[in-house]
């Protein structure tokens, strides 16, 4: 079934007419279709269609009517059925037709293709298309409802496209046949439009290029004189810029000579911004190699920056630059004739079209883009091998997501602008950020006024930064200054989808707003590994193989494999850890638009509650690595996942799935101690124990431990000993020893410092009683060994201090923890210090700050050196003594701590 538009209302159903015969009928009819498939409510039809004649019964009257207009349009239909065209939709009703249900959606779609072809220099095609369409016309658009209000606007705008069309089959005449062809035409256009400026400028154009300067003049004088009469303006600067090219006969007015390169390039219509180094690097590429592939996700520029290249390389490749888009090409089938129409390929009915094309190219010296190949990588992929093998002077330039992977191609990765830095750069920096001036280009564009104060520019900042510096999302955000300042954008990039919808309406479909962009990249996926890609959302600081296994719930080698499809389509990136071994991460952007999928499905809870326990088993591994052999790679690993860490916690607490989280803040303890993360460490632990709220959730009393640690570091030893007692009581009601023996370290602690060193020793006895009967005790025993010091020192054995430092550190190097070592060193050099040993103190408190600056312990470090400090200064060596304090309190400045009361001794 069609409808007809463009010109009397007119319903075609399989090649006949179908009489519509009550005028209301036709209006209610009509009203829908401009519609376009949007609901239109009832009281809004009611008001269109009878205007000041509204009957007694409206909307009686109305839905009488929708049923007689449904027997129309559904014949066929049978009592009881829903229907299938005119729907009900609430309070209204709507038409749900097939796409091109109208001549005028025919007539679009074919001027659309008529402006590509143009773009494409296929002039003569285009002619065919345009010629084509505008035979649709039988008269007005709407012509029936010329006097119906709701009417007005849409016959306006098809009427406006008629003209567009026409001027348009103007254009591809005069290339096709020359301007004396088209200048009658265009003098009845004027008539017909006498106050169109760009109908006038092209006949002034035709005129001049026919060699009739005088008259184009004219043209110019009559306008003037019109628009300043009947309207009151003068011509645009346009047009008297045209004028002033007339007078002074530009060369730039004269007809395209037939010996300059061809190619059918568009004009950039803004500045590349960024890519400087980007084309010199490229264009060298195309001067040495005869494949080069622009990679990169959908948006970092892939696209301007191979036609800023090809535009620089016009003059040598003597047969032309074409640009070949394939973003709205869906039909593998359809992509060599889609090049071969391009490049102006001569049909040949006996060949195949490959066959033709490679034969007509076969000679040529000429350089094709290829642009967005990823939907067609396959087609393309062998498209450009048979090309490259068969072409000895053809040159490819391709853009695309992912790799063509044909021999000898030269893969160029196009990555996002150059970053402004994390925050701690000063304000005027930030103008020399690329990222940075990509926006404010784009939004002087809209504003020259806009606000470049220090307060601004910082906005700017966190807006490019969120955005990953990909120049689409940075160019949308920029477009939305037509309403908002740079720090509301900001506030609003939460929602990112929502608020960058605002692209050029001559941009491709895929890339008017950020969710066109990267739905685009997500619709070339299938299935399984859409599902894998929507999973990797809840990462929040990238990820391993043996994370994404976990959180998608597939193996090792399945994660392997969708991970490399997505590096290789440019949705996942690849980076080394500090520990150097490889992780992946999607762009913030790419993680927003999986994660709101993945909500979408209903599968965010599932998903994230893999995500938290597969943290908290890494963090239970790592926490018993970093007292290991192997600590220096598990401390990197816990930096590298501090932001996956911090998310499941989030997640446990919001969720109320207490488990995951209170391991993770557990076993977390040993890390934030050694980073002197104090304040992130009580606050996680001071939320849990909240929540918890007496429950016992397993490694509750070792974190209540750890708890007890950091409140005791800050000086809060009453805070303290209450939260030991409390962990001691949950290990023993949980039956967990190695939390027990962690608690009573603490007491030992506690003890020591509150000056009963007796009880200290009296309960590290206790704690390597039950280490010893623990399967990752020795450890613990060498802790205990190392309190031991301080609390012998205290009590005034230095015999004993030095038997159990000796002890100590025979256990830490068994273990192989380094950083233990460097205490045990203090411990001995604080032995030293007692003993009158100075200069032994003094050596031993070095070596100690040598190995935990190494290892990254500033504080024990700084400790060393206040003890070596002591031992100078008992010597006599004031000067010396000094340095040394200097040294500790920079280390401590440094970490914003004071000394820890673990490793003091209090005699």
């Amino acid at each position: 079934m069609k409808f007809a538009v463009l010109g009397p209302l007119q319903i075609e159903r399989d090649g006949d007419l179908v009489a519509l015969r009550s005028g209301r009928q036709r209006a209610v009819l009509a009203r829908l279709l401009i519609a376009n498939g949007e609901t239109v409510s009832a009281d809004r039809l009611i008001q269109d269609v009878w205007a000041d004649e509204v009957p007694t019964d409206p909307r009686n009257t109305l839905q009488h009517g929708v049923a007689q207009l449904r027997k129309l349009l559904e014949p066929g239909r049978s009592r009881g059925d829903s229907p299938r065209v005119l729907m009900s939709d609430g309070t209204g009703y709507r038409l749900a037709l097939a796409d091109h249900a109208t001549d005028a959606d025919e007539f679009e779609a074919g001027l659309a293709q008529a402006r590509t072809m143009l773009e494409s220099a296929r002039p003569d095609a285009a002619a065919d298309v345009l010629g084509t369409v505008l035979e649709l016309w039988r008269g007005q658009a709407y012509e029936d409802f010329a006097y119906n209000e709701f009417a007005t606007a849409e016959r306006e705008r098809l009427d406006e496209l008629r003209v567009g069309a026409r001027e348009l089959l103007l254009d591809a005449q005069l290339e096709l046949q020359g301007p004396d062809a088209v200048i009658s035409d265009l003098e009845g256009l004027v008539a017909e439009h006498p106050y169109r400026e760009g109908v006038r400028a092209r006949l002034m154009r035709a005129m001049y290029q026919a060699g009739r300067q005088a008259e184009a003049l004219q043209v110019y004088r009559d306008t003037a004189v019109v628009l300043s009469e009947e309207l009151g303006i003068s011509p645009s600067p346009e047009l008297r810029a045209l004028e002033s090219q007339i007078l002074l006969q530009d060369p730039a007015l004269a007809q395209p000579n037939a010996s300059r390169p061809q190619g059918n390039l568009p004009a950039l219509n803004t500045r590349l911004i960024g890519r400087e180094d980007d084309i010199e690097r490229v264009s060298a590429f195309l001067h040495r190699e005869r494949l080069v592939t622009l990679l990169g996700p959908g948006g970092s520029g892939k696209t301007r920056l191979a036609l800023s290249v090809a535009g620089d390389a016009l003059d040598e490749y003597a047969d032309g630059v074409w640009l070949v888009r394939l973003d709205t090409l869906a039909d593998p089938a359809l992509v060599n004739s889609a090049v071969g129409a391009v490049v102006r390929m001569p049909e040949a009915a006996e060949r195949q079209v490959l066959d033709t094309l490679v034969s007509f190219l076969s000679a040529k010296r000429m350089l094709l883009i290829l642009d967005n190949c990823e939907h067609l990588i396959e087609t393309v992929a062998e498209l450009v091998e048979r090309l490259i093998d068969a072409c000895p002077q053809l040159v490819i330039l391709a853009t695309s997501q992912e790799a063509l992977n044909v021999r000898g191609e030269q893969r160029v990765q196009v990555r996002p602008l150059a970053l402004p830095d994390d925050g701690s750069s000063p304000f005027d920096d930030l103008d020399a950020s690329l990222a940075v001036e990509l926006f404010m280009e784009r939004a002087a564009a809209i504003d020259p006024e806009i606000d470049r104060s220090p307060a601004s520019l910082n906005a700017v900042a966190n807006i490019v930064r969120a955005l990953d510096g990909i120049p689409l999302a940075i160019e949308l955000a920029a477009a939305r200054t037509d309403l908002l300042m740079p720090v509301e954008i900001a506030q609003r990039l939460g929602d990112r989808f929502q608020i960058l919808d605002a692209g050029p309406r001559d941009a491709p479909q895929r890339q008017r707003t950020l969710q066109d962009a990267v739905a685009w990249s997500y619709g070339l996926l299938d299935p399984a590994e859409q599902a894998f890609f929507v999973r990797l959302g809840v990462f929040a600081g990238g990820f391993d193989v043996a994370a994404a296994a976990a959180v998608t719930d597939s193996s090792e080698d399945e994660a392997l494999a969708l991970i490399s499809r997505l590096v290789s389509r440019s949705l996942a990136t690849r980076d080394l850890s500090i520990s150097g071994t490889s992780r992946y991460r999607l762009l913030e952007t790419l993680r927003q638009f999986g994660l709101h999928e993945l909500v979408e499905a209903g599968q965010e809870a599932e998903t994230r509650a893999r995500h938290a326990e597969h943290y908290a088993e890494q963090s239970l591994r790592l926490d018993r690595e970093i007292v290991g052999a192997n600590q220096a790679a598990a401390f990197a690993a816990f930096i590298a996942e501090e932001d996956n860490l911090r998310g499941a916690m989030d997640w446990s607490l919001a969720a109320g799935e207490l488990a995951p989280g209170v391991r993770i803040a557990a076993r977390s303890g040993r890390f934030w101690d050694w980073r002197g993360s104090l304040a992130e460490a009580n606050t996680w632990l001071g939320r849990f124990m909240d929540a918890t709220d007496g429950r016992l959730v397993p490694e509750l009393g070792f974190m209540t431990t750890w708890a007890s640690f950091f409140v005791a570091e800050l000086g809060d030893l009453e805070s303290a000993r209450g939260l030991t007692a409390e962990a001691r009581r949950i290990a023993l009601e949980q039956e967990d020893d190695y939390a027990l023996a962690v608690a009573m370290a603490g007491e030992a602690m506690q003890a020591r410092i509150g000056g009963d060193p007796d009880s200290a020793v009296r309960i590290d006895e206790e704690v390597r009683a039950i280490s010893r009967e623990l399967a990752d005790g020795r450890w613990m025993i060498a802790w205990a060994d190392n309190h031991d010091v301080l609390a012998l020192l205290a009590k005034g054995d230095l015999e004993g201090a030095q038997s159990a430092a000796e002890a100590s550190l025979a256990g830490f190097r068994e273990v192989g923890d380094a950083r233990a070592i460097g205490w045990v060193l203090t411990a001995l050099a604080q032995v030293a210090l007692k003993k009158g040993d100075y200069a032994g103190a003094i050596e031993f408190a070095r070596e100690s700050a040598a190995l935990s600056l190494s290892v990254g312990d500033g504080r024990n470090a700084a400790t060393a050196s206040q003890v070596a400090a002591d031992a100078a200064r008992a010597s006599g060596d004031v000067d010396r003594a000094e340095g040394l304090e200097a040294e500790a309190a920079a280390l401590l400045a440094a970490r914003g701590m004071p000394f820890s009361p673990w490793r003091r001794s209090q005699g």
